[in-house]
C-alpha cells in the first residue's frame, strides 16, 4: 500500500495579519481623507458659485434702477439705497412723455407723474409751494421726491392748487427746486441675512445668505 503524505497545513501569522490589517486601516484612512476633502471642495464651489450668481443679480437689479431713477439716495449707515423711477410703464403699455420748456430747463413728465423746477420749502416745514404744481385731491398719498426731502415722503394733503402738505418736514429751505410728484418708489434694503426690493409696498427677494 502507497504512503500518502501529508502537507502541514499553511497559513498568515499573527504578525503578518496585524501588518496587513494596519496597512488596510491606512488606506482606508486614507481614502476616507480624500472623500471628505473633495467633498468639502465641491462644497466651497458650489457655496462660491452661487454666492457670485447673487451678486451678479444684485447688480443687475440695482445697475437697471439707479440708471432709470430721477433721484437715487443712500441712508446714512449705507444700508438702504431709494430709487425715485418714473412711471415708463402704463399698464403694459409704454407711456409718452410730456416734454416742456420752463425757465429752469426742460422738463420731461410721465404719466400718473409730474415734475415741477419752481418749489419752494422750508426748513422743518411740512409746506410746499409750487406755482406749476396745479395740486389737486388726487394727488394725496402721491409720493414726492427732491432735494431735502426726506425718502418716502407722501402728500398728506392739498390747500390749494399751489400748496400742499407734506408727511415730513423738510430738511432745508430751497427754492426754485426741482420736485417729482407720483413716480414709483424702490427701496433696496438688508433684512435679516437677505437683499430686498421694494417696489411701491411689493417685496422682492434679491439675494440671501444662510452663513
Amino acid at each position: 500500500m502507497k504512503q500518502k503524505h501529508l502537507h502541514p497545513a499553511t497559513g498568515f501569522t499573527v504578525t503578518e495579519l496585524l501588518v496587513a490589517v494596519a496597512a488596510g486601516a491606512v488606506v482606508l484612512a486614507a481614502v476616507t481623507v480624500a472623500s471628505v476633502a473633495l467633498q468639502k471642495s465641491f462644497s466651497a464651489a458650489d457655496k462660491f458659485l452661487g454666492t457670485q450668481m447673487q451678486q451678479i443679480r444684485i447688480v443687475d437689479y440695482l445697475s437697471r434702477d439707479v440708471r432709470r431713477s430721477y433721484i437715487v439716495t443712500a441712508s446714512s449707515d449705507l444700508k438702504t439705497i431709494t430709487c425715485i423711477i418714473p412711471n415708463y410703464l402704463n399698464g403694459n403699455a409704454r407711456s409718452t412723455p410730456t416734454v416742456r420748456t420752463t425757465k429752469n430747463g426742460t422738463v420731461v413728465s410721465y404719466p400718473k407723474s409730474r415734475t415741477v423746477t419752481d418749489a419752494v420749502t422750508t426748513n422743518a416745514s411740512a409746506t410746499l409751494t409750487s406755482a406749476t404744481a396745479a395740486f389737486t385731491s388726487a394727488d394725496i398719498g402721491a409720493s414726492v421726491a427732491g432735494v431735502n426731502i426726506p425718502t418716502g415722503t407722501t402728500i398728506q394733503s392739498v390747500s390749494n392748487a399751489t400748496t400742499a402738505t407734506l408727511s415730513a418736514n423738510a430738511t432745508a429751505s430751497t427754492s426754485n427746486a426741482t420736485v417729482t410728484f407720483g413716480a414709483t418708489t424702490v427701496v433696496y434694503s438688508i433684512s435679516g441675512s437677505s437683499i430686498v426690493r421694494t417696489e411701491n409696498g411689493v417685496v422682492t427677494n434679491i439675494a440671501s445668505s444662510t452663513d
